[in-house]
């Protein structure tokens, strides 16, 4: 296209109609320009560096790692950065702090919160390097950008990114599916696997009139366990929690009981080394020609000794000494005498 210059003037001028023409078309192409797509919020959760969740800019790469959260991390050694929309009260970034990591910048909702510096003489895996909590409970997005500047110490600029937690401020739901077996002389549990908040397990054990007592926590992952050593012909009760990143425990899950049986022994003697005895402790063995198997057994730490007979009697013989403590001594789940070995 030609223009007119007017005379007299520095500038260029178009013809009205062509102007017409121009500012038209300006128009009608603006018109055909699609709004950008809105980035969904996601929940509470984990969010691996391999999530569709996460939107990278820049060369990222993909490395394998059995200490990374999910099996592999992330990392970029140019310009690029990595953001998460969330819909939570707070945000945790994972990363692996090694030799040849470099410095990021944090913003949250377009403004920068932070500089951190990945670097370490050792890798670290799967180590909080940021994290904020308190949030509205309403959208937000978190954005990790590369700076391209390093600490003296370090041997590289690269940044890293092993995973993404967002927290929240409800529980997560209480586990289903709990169930419990008997499993040599204790209780095998196992239940079904929780949400995507779910950051561990907590088991709780209720014996037959006792109060309920927490047995573990658990991994995320760990959707089964055991209970051993327990007491045959008692009932017991579990109940299975879950627990969030952020600490929150769910209601109990319904319970599962059982009652492990007893296997009772014939008239006998029975020595310390015997099968049919169950110890529980840091028991040990010291052999001796003057007890009546060769050895006797000696506890220094918590525990005790069992043994389940189908027989009118029973009699215990032990070695009394200088060094001898008490022990108290039940017979169906009662205590029926303390004894003094001194």
């Amino acid at each position: 296209m030609t223009g007119v210059r007017r005379p007299h003037t520095t500038g260029w001028s178009w013809p009205r109609t062509l102007l017409a023409t121009v500012c038209a078309a300006s128009l009608l192409l603006t018109g055909l320009s699609a709004p950008a797509a809105a980035v969904a919020a996601v929940g509470p959760g984990t969010y691996e560096n391999s999530s569709l969740a996460l939107t990278y800019v820049g060369a990222w790469t993909t490395t394998s790692s059995t200490g990374a959260s999910g099996g592999s991390f992330a990392s970029l050694s140019a310009d690029g950065s990595a953001d998460l929309t969330f819909a939570a009260t707070g945000v945790q970034w994972i990363s692996r702090p090694n030799a040849y990591a470099g410095i990021a910048d944090v913003y949250l909702d377009g403004a920068k919160k932070t500089t951190v510096d990945l670097y370490s003489a050792t890798t670290v895996n799967q180590k909080k390097v940021y994290e904020v909590g308190g949030l509205p409970d309403t959208s937000h997005t978190l954005s990790i950008r590369r700076t391209g500047t390093r600490n003296a110490a370090s041997g590289g600029a690269s940044i890293l990114l092993d995973s993404l937690v967002v927290t929240g401020v409800t529980a997560p739901s209480a586990p289903t599916g709990l169930s419990a077996s008997t499993s040599g002389t204790g209780a095998r549990l196992s239940w079904d696997v929780g949400g995507a908040d779910v950051a561990g397990y907590r088991l709780y054990r209720t014996q037959a009139g006792g109060t309920r007592a927490k047995v573990a926590d658990l991994a995320a992952g760990v959707v089964a366990t055991t209970d051993p050593d327990l007491f045959p012909g008692t009932t017991y009760s579990y109940q299975v929690s879950a627990l969030d990143s952020s600490g929150h425990e769910s209601p109990l899950s319904d319970p599962a009981g059982l009652t492990p049986p007893i296997t009772a022994q014939p008239a006998g003697t029975y020595e310390d080394g015997s099968a049919a005895l169950r110890l529980v402790g840091p028991w040990t063995t010291v052999t001796s020609t003057a007890d009546s198997g060769g050895s006797h057994a000696e506890l220094t730490g918590d525990g005790y000794a069992e043994l389940a007979f189908g027989t009118s009697g029973a009699q215990v013989l032990a070695r009394t000494n200088a060094y001898g403590g008490l022990a108290d001594v039940y017979l169906d789940g009662a205590l029926v005498k303390t004894v003094d070995l001194y």
